[in-house]
């Protein structure tokens, strides 16, 4: 399950590069011992709880994104 994403959408939608200088782009990565219980209209807040209980591990991976 895909939850909406802050375009309303269920899918990856990324921003565009700036059209000057470079800007961080920040992805949270999770590694899970089950898939949680989810709804398609899941909000962000019911998302981290439900991957709480079943969270093996966290990456955050921050790059520089530009034209």
């Amino acid at each position: 399950v895909q939850p909406r994403n802050d375009f309303k959408l269920h899918s990856y939608s990324g921003r565009a590069p700036p059209l000057r200088d470079a800007a961080p782009q920040r992805f949270l990565l999770y590694a899970f011992d089950d898939s949680p219980a989810l709804t398609p209209r899941a909000s962000k807040s019911g998302v981290l709880s439900a991957i709480e209980a079943h969270m093996l591990a966290r990456a955050d991976l921050t790059g520089t994104y530009g034209r």
